[in-house]
């Protein structure tokens, strides 16, 4: 299968942050299928093991996913719902969704108000604010909606389409982070029969959208030497932003987010990743940005860290848009920098 149909593959399975169990479930079979044990920690962040010895690194993505939660069901049947910390309020008027029942999914639409009954144009240019907004799951009565499955706390993911743009750009909801997660299944396979002469331990995280909870528990029972977190660079390779404010460019390889709101990476690392890119040819873009990643908790605790990345448009939108051959490239970079890591270990 090819690396675009797989991703296509990964991002299609729901995983709202705190309801992260079908996309752990997905990877977990993937892990199983190449012959591997894994386990799972009490907060659910996913956990596989290769190599040996005294030394160890480890490999984070996040497996949580922007979306919504049902938080009032309404006597006329409409569900009323919170966000997910990041969501963009621009982005949720109109837009379909699946509510994650335990019957299975229910599909809705996010109600929005058309401008014919809109009282002027000022109205018109404003966002609706989340908690003006409802599920319209076409039922009549709150009973009827609970006939569904749909009550508090019930999860909900937008519907996804999956478009490939002019041969090359991948466009989708929740590329942050499931590429990540992808990035880390094919390192994992690569390395598998490599016979590390240290442990490397991948960790699919959970919550971190919502406070990098799942990175914070793994910070708190493991002692790496080094840490690396696979996540998003949030690019201004755009029209409508300023360049200099996150310069990397999508197509022009990965990216090494040396600095962003929560964590400065550390030196030997990125300068050991840098060399490794050019002692093989593979192009790489170093810059600053805003946000987090899971590496600032590991940080926070003593470790070494590095966050990579690809550049990803439009983030937290539902058209997240990368490159393929950055996401290929980003894979070789990790398979053969993590091969020769003992040198800075």
């Amino acid at each position: 299968m090819s690396i675009t149909r797989e991703l296509e593959e990964i991002l299609q399975i729901p995983g709202v942050t705190g309801y992260e169990e079908p996309i752990r479930k997905y990877l977990a079979q993937k892990i199983k299928g190449l012959g591997l044990s894994y386990r799972v920690d009490p907060l659910g962040n996913l956990i596989t093991e290769i190599g040996s010895g005294d030394k160890n690194v480890i490999i984070l993505a996040h497996m949580d996913e922007l979306g919504l939660i049902v938080s009032y069901v309404e006597e006329d049947g409409y569900a009323r719902f919170r966000k997910i910390h990041g969501t963009d309020d621009r982005m949720i008027s109109g837009r379909s969704v699946d509510v994650l029942t335990d019957k299975g999914p229910v599909p809705g639409v996010v109600g929005v108000k058309p401008p014919h009954l809109m009282s002027d144009r000022s109205e018109q240019e404003k966002t609706v604010p989340c908690e003006n907004l409802y599920l319209d799951l076409g039922t009549r009565s709150r009973q009827e909606t609970l006939d569904l499955g749909v009550d508090v706390l019930t999860p909900a993911v937008f519907q996804k389409h999956f478009n490939v743009l002019n041969h090359e750009y991948l466009a989708c909801r929740a590329m942050d982070d499931r590429f990540g997660c992808l990035v880390q299944l094919k390192v994992l396979e690569n390395l598998m029969d490599a016979d590390l002469p240290y442990r490397l331990t991948f960790v699919w995280t959970v919550k971190e959208e919502i406070g990098l909870h799942g990175a914070k528990g793994i910070a708190a029972t493991h002692d790496p030497d080094i840490a690396i977190a696979v996540d998003s660079f949030a690019t201004a390779d755009m029209p409508e932003v300023a360049f200099h404010l996150a310069p990397a460019r999508l197509g022009e390889g990965p990216v090494l987010r040396v600095v962003d709101s929560y964590a400065m990476s550390d030196t030997f690392v990125r300068k050991y990743f840098q060399d490794i890119c050019k002692k093989h040819s593979i192009p790489l873009q170093t810059a600053m940005t805003m946000g987090g990643t899971d590496g600032s908790a590991l940080q926070s605790s003593g470790v070494p860290m590095l966050a990579v990345a690809v550049a990803v448009r439009y983030m937290h939108s539902m058209v997240e848009t990368i490159h393929r051959r950055d996401l290929e490239q980003l894979i070789e970079m990790l398979t053969l920098g993590l091969k020769e890591i003992t040198q800075i270990l």
